[in-house]
């Protein structure tokens, strides 16, 4: 038997008063004589021993019931009773999160993290609810709380040990901030509905190599619980020096300027790598061989101070190869070394333009629409009229068609169907009488336009800055038009043009360039004209991004060049007119290959690093997806920088700690033991059985005694 509360068995002591109440001998003080006394025998008096002990069994009750009375405050208990009830309210709710990034690749890490997952699991009793659940990019739930509860007891390690055979580490990025988000929600949502009601302890161990490149911007919008602890079991590889490699994507301003074998690349080096010497160089990437050197496999070195980034010019592309990639040497880990390349091909441009000009003048439109539209290492231009081929009308073929004379019904149908494939057409309105024909490719109502007989020049204002033609000149320094100025315009009935946009104004309120959908197409309408005789746009700074604007815009061309890694969506540009029939195939670096109906131009079937290549008929686009940038960064994460996110972290407690925590524990068992068994009702109740049996005996007692006084 075991006491809650042990000293008030020190009550037990109290038993001794009785006894001294009755060795206590009650002589008189006083002795009163009285007259009638005269005529009786004095009796002699009879000898005992002062220390003698009467009424014993009256002592016995008044002890007996005393003890009880101690031993009730006491609160004893037995522990011999099952302790299942009581294990019960230890049991807990266990997310294992264990991280399958591409920072895990590293040598000896995903080992670690499984046996980190075994000793847990290992750890766990009987009445724990554990999940399993991985992470990198995605989220992905391998066990349930309901599979491991209608798992048998002896069967459960086998099931996570099976789950994580399933798993190895991917080549995403690390989104830490949706992982422990996902999981807190999981703990959360369950809790209402959870089979083990006893089960009222939450927890989450991360089992990751807690990089610096782990994404965790979501935390700060979430108000992480409170009841939720988050037990961190970091992963350490035995060699740290770790330098990454990325290739710098080319901005809008090098499209056009820089030639297509110059690569410039970025080396991160990781903050605790004990090397800062590396080498990178070219090898080729092929269907056939996934590395093999090139014939130009020229290296360089570079030197990267540990924790920061370097960003240099690569030797140059081998121009016979398509596909390569460049690697990196010098480090520990070989995961993030490789970086791939495509290189770009010049587009082919033809612009079908309808003119009165052969470009020769150099004060004719043409002229200028040539020499604003030059070929660069991004494209090659070409620009047709219609006696030197003949038209065809799709997007695929024709890039652009510009109107600065009046077209013939032919041509008009022509352009009609060009826009209904989905084509642009830049249209110089010539002359207020080319409304007529402008009124017939657009097909709708009769357009009305005038000439504008103005004594001075006009100005352009009210620019759609915002729109996509016109984003270019949206900084402050740029977006000065008022240099510019206009000879002659017309103004046209705008409410003959319905769902135009008007993307630019004359000062006197006329439409300067509309924006018209005509079908699947645009018709950008123009109401004067760029060259000399009717403005100085084309003379001025803003007529060459402009015409390039359009022509990119027409042409699908974005202005800044993708840089596609491992999960991202990859819109394919293979048009349905373009010459290819059929689906499209995608066909990833291991030679799988994904059907993708056309209306989902769009896959993230992205999964590894390596050359895409979608392919539709005779047709193809490749392209090269990289491991993200932020999985180089595999510094450890400080933990601290976890907490002033608002997470609760289970530490490590000192000696002393946990010695407390044994104590409170136990305490608590006591005390739970001690309120089911209730022992101290019966010694409450005994002690007044007890007293009744006292009090009756007393009196019994003193009834007898009194007739022999």
């Amino acid at each position: 038997m075991s006491f809650l509360a042990p000293l008030y068995a020190a009550g037990i002591l109290a038993v001794s008063l009785p006894i001294l109440f009755h060795l206590v001998r009650r002589t008189p003080r006083e002795r009163v004589a009285f007259s009638s006394l005269m005529f009786l025998s004095p009796s002699p008096l009879r000898v005992t021993r002062r220390s003698r002990l009467e009424n014993l069994w009256l002592l016995f009750l008044r002890g007996l019931a005393i003890c009880l009375l101690a031993l009730a405050f006491a609160r004893p208990f037995f522990r011999n009773t099952s302790h299942a009830l009581v294990a019960q309210h230890a049991g807990e709710r266990v997310v294992l999160l264990v991280d399958s990034s591409a920072s895990m690749r590293r040598d000896g890490l995903w080992d670690q993290a499984v046996q980190q997952v075994l000793t847990e699991v290992d750890q766990c009793d009987a009445n724990d609810q554990v999940a399993l659940v991985a992470f990198d990019s995605h989220i992905r739930p391998l066990i349930t709380f309901s599979e491991w509860d209608n798992t048998v007891s002896g069967s459960r390690r086998q099931m996570i040990r099976s789950a994580l055979d399933d798993l190895k580490p991917s080549w995403r990025a690390t989104h830490l901030d949706a992982a422990l988000t996902a999981a807190s929600d999981l703990l959360s949502r369950d809790a209402a509905a959870e089979s083990n009601p006893a089960a009222a302890a939450k927890r989450i161990v991360l089992i990751s190599d807690l990089q610096q490149g782990s994404r965790l911007t979501g935390l700060r919008a979430h108000r992480w619980p409170t009841e939720i602890e988050v037990s961190i079991a970091t992963i350490t590889p035995v060699a740290t020096t770790n330098a990454g490699l990325q290739i710098v994507a080319p901005g809008p301003e090098d499209r056009h300027t820089r030639d297509a074998g110059t690569v410039r690349v970025r080396i991160d080096n990781a903050a605790d790598s004990q090397r800062d010497q590396f080498q990178i160089g070219w090898v080729e990437t092929a269907a056939e061989s996934d590395e093999k050197p090139t014939s130009d496999n020229a290296r360089i070195d570079v030197y990267v101070p540990a924790g920061q980034s370097r960003i240099v010019q690569a030797p140059p592309r081998p121009a016979e190869v398509e596909a390569a990639s460049l690697k990196l040497t010098g480090d520990d880990q070989e995961f993030d070394n490789v970086a791939y390349h495509v290189a770009a091909k010049p587009a082919q441009m033809r612009i079908w333009y309808l003119g009165d000009d052969t470009g020769e003048g150099p004060q004719k439109p043409r002229y200028f629409l040539e020499r604003a539209l030059a070929d660069t290492p991004a494209r090659h231009v070409e620009i047709i009229a219609p006696d030197e081929t003949e038209f065809v009308a799709a997007p695929g073929d024709i890039a652009l068609a510009t109107v600065t004379a009046q077209p013939t019904a032919e041509q008009i149908a022509i352009l009609q169907q060009f826009l209904s494939n989905g084509g642009t057409i830049l249209y110089s309105l010539p002359s207020a009488a080319a409304a007529e024909e402008l009124s017939q490719l657009i097909g709708g109502q009769s357009i009305i336009a005038t000439e504008v007989n103005a004594d001075t020049y006009a100005m352009l204002e009210d620019i759609q800055f915002d729109h996509p033609l016109f984003t270019s000149f949206s900084e402050s320094r740029f977006s000065d038009f008022t240099k510019i100025r206009f000879w002659k315009h017309r103004r046209i009935d705008e409410a003959a043009l319905p769902g135009a946009e008007i993307l630019a104004r004359f000062d006197d309120g006329a439409a300067a360039l509309v924006e018209v959908p005509v079908g699947k197409g645009r018709l950008l309408l123009f109401t004067s004209g760029w060259h000399p005789e009717e403005s100085q746009l084309a003379l001025s700074s803003k007529f060459a991004p402009l015409l390039n604007a359009i022509l990119e815009r027409s042409a699908g061309i974005s202005a800044d060049l993708p840089a596609y890694y491992v999960g991202d969506a990859v819109v394919c540009t293979l048009d349905e007119g373009g010459g290819g029939e059929g689906e499209i195939v995608l066909a990833a670096p291991d030679a799988v290959q994904t059907q993708l109906a056309f209306n989902g131009r769009s896959t993230d079937a992205t999964d590894t690093p390596g050359i895409y290549r979608f392919q539709r008929g005779d047709r193809s686009q490749a392209f090269a997806v990289n491991l993200p940038p932020q999985e180089s960064k595999t510094a450890a994460l400080p933990v601290e920088q976890l907490e002033q996110l608002g997470l609760v972290l289970q530490r490590t407690p000192t000696a002393a700690e946990l010695a407390q925590q044994e104590q409170q524990q136990r305490q608590l068992k006591n005390r739970e033991l001690e309120s089911r068994q209730k022992l101290w009702h019966w010694l409450v109740l005994a002690a007044l059985v007890v007293l009744i049996l006292e009090t009756w005996w007393a009196g019994r007692t003193a009834r007898a005694a009194a007739p022999a006084a």
